[in-house]
């Protein structure tokens, strides 16, 4: 036999030993193998694995209810995408969103995970739903009520009734209520200067170096040009 031959049946072989049957699923690495499903689609050469049907992202609902209904679906099944997905989609509808979006958010029956992914959600929306979050800082519910401070700092732009939220939440009991309004204060930047004042008595007080740490780093934001110092550091 000629070596050109040989050499063709050796390749024969092999592909013969190490082709993927027909039909056969490309697991997705680092998941475990499905029970019960179907096969995925078998992932091309050179390419990555196809992604099985029952996890492509939907980017489009018919009504608000039904997002809602997926956002709540999809944080139960920790399925990241599609939360994504379905809150983005929620909040391009607009200012008519937040009035279901707060029913949701001050719903203390619902699960904790679904009302901080709609606490979430309304940061997207702008001033407009600064109204449901300072109703979301006096609930009863303490993960949402540090979620509802830290989303008032990142609405653009931040409306006056949003600062003066957050510099009387500077007084508040729960010492981590008071730290988050710092840093959301710290965030909106120079429209919060109004807080100058305050952050600078915080700074220099007895508080927590926890609390003096974020007022210092706050006042770097809101008023960068005015001179402060820390009296306790002083010799």
């Amino acid at each position: 036999m000629k070596r050109t031959q040989i050499v063709a049946l050796v390749l024969a072989l092999a592909g013969c030993d190490t082709a993927v049957p027909q039909g056969g699923a490309a697991r997705p690495v680092g998941k475990p193998a499905a029970t019960g499903g179907t096969a995925a689609t078998p992932r091309p050469a050179a390419a990555t694995a196809s992604v099985p049907a029952k996890a492509q992202v939907r980017q489009s609902f018919t009504s608000l209810d039904e997002a809602l209904g997926v956002l709540r679906q999809s944080v139960a099944t920790e399925d990241r995408q599609q939360e994504q997905a379905a809150s983005t989609w929620i909040a391009r509808q607009g200012p008519a969103a937040i009035p279901v979006l707060a029913t949701s958010l001050g719903d203390g029956g619902a699960d904790l995970g679904y009302r901080l992914a709609v606490c979430r959600t309304l940061g997207y929306l702008g001033p407009a739903a600064a109204g449901p979050l300072i109703e979301a800082t006096r609930g009863d519910t303490e993960l949402v009520r540090l979620n509802a401070v830290a989303t008032l700092g990142v609405l653009r732009p931040a409306e006056e009734k949003t600062i003066d939220t957050l510099v009387r939440l500077l007084d508040h009991a729960d010492v981590k209520m008071r730290c988050e309004a710092i840093r959301s204060l710290g965030q909106i930047g120079k429209p919060a200067e109004k807080a100058t004042a305050r952050l600078q008595e915080i700074l220099n007080s007895g508080a927590s170096n926890m609390e003096r740490g974020h007022a210092s780093a706050a006042l770097k934001k809101v008023a960068p040009r005015i001179g402060f110092r820390d009296m306790n550091l002083q010799p």
